[in-house]
Formats: structure tokens, C-alpha cells, sequence
């Protein structure tokens, strides 16, 4: 059992009333923050910050448990930065991308943490990002196109993607392309296209999650959930 202290965030306060393992208490809280405690020890989660050293911060997915089940704090990616993260990170960890990829999003929202965050993931280019007005309600979509070496078989680039995001929660494959998939849910879909060429080809990633979903509340109570030493999806599903 943890205690959260009540956030001013009112949607991620109804996440966090039903989980079973939380006990809201009254206290002083922090903006665009949870506090929460075990025993003595005072820890937090937050978000619309950019990380810093010594911040772990980053995709849940990707990154491991054990740092951050002994963290004191860690830093949510804003929604752009998540999808970054999501369609981008298993080609930076292979060392795949061979030029600053373009971000094109559904909307113009900030990516002013984008690229600390891919930063983080060992990526040492830039990014372009652009943006369409395309009304999808309360979800956020992001199509990444990528230049990357032509393999051998292109199910390498499948299994690099499965490889990080198989056993996931909340980020999963799918070739059925529609919001409401996602629309007041808590995942996110990925789907991968690709253009041949020689030598190199271009790798198009595309995702999409709700911003109160994997992007917002049920995020954040995902990293406070793996923090805490709980069942991944107590209190979100």
C-alpha cells in the first residue's frame, strides 16, 4: 500500500481513487506532479518537465525496472515525446536511423522535450517535426519517417519492435488503423511500413494513443505502479 497525496489533476485523481493499492491522502501537493509515500520515503512522478541529470526519466517500455523501482522521482515524456519514444526507440537502441528522421503529428503539440528524451535513449542527431490539423478528439498520432539500411529480411524490423514492445502492457502492434482503438483506452498502437530501396530504405512508424490514456492518467499510473513494486496494470485496466 502506498499514500498518493490528492494531485490537481482531476482525471488522474479517479485513476488513482480505484486502484487498491493507493490511499489518497490530503497533504500539499506539487503542479503537474504525484506524490506519493512508502513507509517514510517520499517519492514522486511528473510530468510537462524537462529531464535533467540526475532525473531518470524516459518510456516505461523501455526502460528497466530496477533503476526505476529505487528512484526517488521520475519524469513522464510529454504525449509528443511518448510517441517519439515509442516509434523511434527500438531503432535508436539498434543504432538504425541513419538520418534526423521526420515527426509529423496530429496536431501541432509541443515537442519541446522530444529531443532530451531521445537524447537519453543514446540518439546524437536532430529531429524535423511537422504537423497536420486533423481532428481525432482526444488522440494524438504521430507518423515517423526514418532512413535505414536495407536487411536482409525485412521481419527484422518486426522483431526489433516485438523484441521491445511484445510482452507490453500498453504498447501493441496492429495493422487495423482507427482512433477509436485507442480512444479512452489506455494503449497505444504501432504499425510499421516500409519503402525499399537500396542501400538504404525508409522506414515509416506510425502511432497513435489517447492524451488521457497512455499520454496522460493511465501513463503516469503505469510508472507509479512498476516504481512501487505493483502488478503493471493495477488500478488502469
Amino acid at each position: 500500500m502506498v499514500k498518493v497525496v490528492s494531485t490537481q489533476d482531476e482525471n488522474l485523481n479517479q485513476f488513482l481513487a480505484r486502484h487498491p493499492r493507493v490511499e489518497l491522502i490530503q497533504g500539499e501537493s506539487e503542479p503537474d506532479s504525484i506524490v506519493f509515500y512508502q513507509g517514510s520515503w517520499r517519492r514522486t512522478v511528473r510530468w510537462n518537465s524537462i529531464p535533467t541529470e540526475p532525473d531518470l526519466s524516459g518510456l516505461v517500455e523501455l526502460c528497466d525496472n530496477n533503476p526505476m523501482v529505487c528512484t526517488d522521482s521520475f519524469v513522464m515524456p510529454s504525449p509528443a515525446a511518448t510517441l517519439a519514444l515509442v516509434t523511434l526507440g527500438p531503432l535508436i537502441k539498434a543504432g538504425l536511423i541513419l538520418e534526423d528522421p521526420i515527426l509529423n503529428y496530429s496536431d501541432h503539440t509541443s515537442t519541446d522535450d522530444v529531443l532530451s528524451h531521445l537524447q537519453r535513449e543514446g540518439w546524437q542527431g536532430d529531429f524535423l517535426a511537422t504537423h497536420d490539423e486533423a481532428d481525432l478528439g482526444g488522440v494524438l498520432a504521430l507518423s515517423a519517417m526514418v532512413v535505414v539500411p536495407t536487411l536482409n529480411h525485412l521481419t527484422e524490423f518486426d522483431e526489433l519492435y516485438d523484441e521491445c514492445y511484445g510482452r507490453s502492457f500498453y504498447i501493441n502492434h496492429s495493422d487495423h488503423w482507427d482512433t477509436s482503438l485507442v480512444a479512452g483506452k489506455a494503449h497505444c498502437l504501432y504499425r510499421l511500413r516500409i519503402t525499399v530501396d537500396e542501400p538504404h530504405s525508409l522506414l515509416t512508424i506510425q502511432a497513435m494513443a489517447d492524451r488521457q490514456g497512455k499520454l496522460g492518467a493511465a501513463g503516469t499510473l503505469h510508472a507509479l505502479n512498476v516504481m512501487a513494486g505493483f502488478e503493471e496494470s493495477l488500478g488502469i485496466e
